[in-house]
């Protein structure tokens, strides 16, 4: 029986494309790299860190990665104010509708916990909320099924009684490796993701139905 809802940040509750886009540009500018939006868009899903050390080994460039993430911390809180965020339509509806219903919120997110919270509570939705796990927080990140994972053991529940909602598929597939039943939100930065192994595929977060759930968790289960 599904218990909790657990969602991503980045592009399910917030559309934050063009907020890391703005950082990590110019991030990656104080090395000497300028890519495109296109290239960027390719790596939609992973932490910082990674996007940088798969960037520069592609155009072959040696950089401290840790000075660079501290960068970009700097970089987005900056850029969070400047894009005036807000949540994306329909969350605050189905929030309303999940807590309505008795299900727990949490939020699961491969970013740092500075970003995370940084982005959290600009948008006041600090006390969202029951438990927020960060890429802070696992030694793997998505897609390893351990920032699930860490959500459900907080939470003292079994990976079946889960429900994710994920954009990306490096996230879809951390949820699938975890056991847990997962909704992709199609998004206009990771529509050409291979999304095929989500349980559901909605495109607004209104068209979630929590009336749903219990028949996604008898037809999901590991990849």
């Amino acid at each position: 029986m599904i218990k909790t809802v657990i969602f991503d940040m980045d592009g399910v509750v917030v559309d934050t494309a063009q907020l890391n886009f703005v950082a990590d540009s110019k991030v990656l500018n104080s090395v000497g790299l300028n890519i495109s939006k296109g290239e960027y868009l390719k790596h939609t899903g992973k932490p910082g860190r990674q996007i940088y050390d798969e960037i520069l080994k592609q155009h072959g460039v040696t950089a401290d990665l840790e000075a660079l993430v501290a960068k970009r911390e700097e970089y987005i809180k900056k850029a969070i104010e400047e894009l005036n965020l807000k949540p994306n339509p329909g969350f605050h509806e189905l929030v309303a509708k999940l807590r309505a219903n008795n299900y727990i919120v949490a939020l699961a997110s491969s970013s740092s916990k500075t970003k995370v919270w940084n982005v959290l509570n600009f948008l006041k939705l600090g006390n969202t909320f029951v438990t927020v796990v960060t890429g802070s927080d696992v030694t793997k990140t998505k897609p390893a099924p351990d920032i699930y994972l860490e959500v459900a053991g907080r939470l003292k529940l079994k990976p079946d009684e889960c429900v994710v909602v994920e954009d990306s598929e490096t996230g879809i597939l951390a949820a699938k490796n975890a056991g847990m039943v997962c909704i992709a939100l199609l998004t206009e930065h990771t529509k050409n993701q291979d999304v095929s192994i989500a349980d559901k595929i909605v495109d607004s977060l209104s068209k979630i139905d929590v009336n749903d759930f219990q028949e996604l968790s008898r037809r999901g289960g590991l990849i």
